[in-house]
């Protein structure tokens, strides 16, 4: 799975390898435009965003961005899904909240607002658990 900002071949995606800077750019501005959080955006403003964004791709069981970290940017998930979970115990227990697709914009709460992080965001398993 691949958390935006990156691009990955497939259906509703593009190959960023072969695209120019500029391109990558502004194809990743009109996503961002799409998506509620960036729709007050100006154009002007998504294409600087999207120069701003670095890939990040998470394997199965990674965290994304971790419960009690530091809110220091935000992310959008571009392909996959994401299944968002808190702690419920001291020992590690999870609950699981929800899981998120393309899109979705995770981290943003801790970002605007100042405060550790509230959830942990990981791959969503492929299968449904039985």
């Amino acid at each position: 799975m691949v958390v935006f900002p990156s691009f990955r071949v497939g259906p509703g995606g593009c190959d960023a390898a072969s695209m120019s800077g500029t391109d990558r750019a502004h194809e990743l501005s009109a996503f961002l435009a799409g998506i509620p959080f960036f729709a007050s955006f100006d154009s002007g403003t998504l294409v600087w965003l999207a120069r701003q964004m670095e890939p990040v791709h998470a394997q199965a069981g990674d965290a994304v961005i971790a419960e009690g970290d530091p809110g220091d940017g935000l992310y959008v998930l571009l392909s996959g899904r994401l299944r968002v979970s808190v702690s419920t115990t001291p020992d590690a227990a999870e609950r699981v909240l929800h899981d998120l697709g393309r899109g979705a914009v995770i981290g943003e709460i801790a970002l605007l607002s100042d405060r550790p992080r509230s959830a942990s965001p990981r791959p969503a398993p492929t299968q449904p658990p039985r």
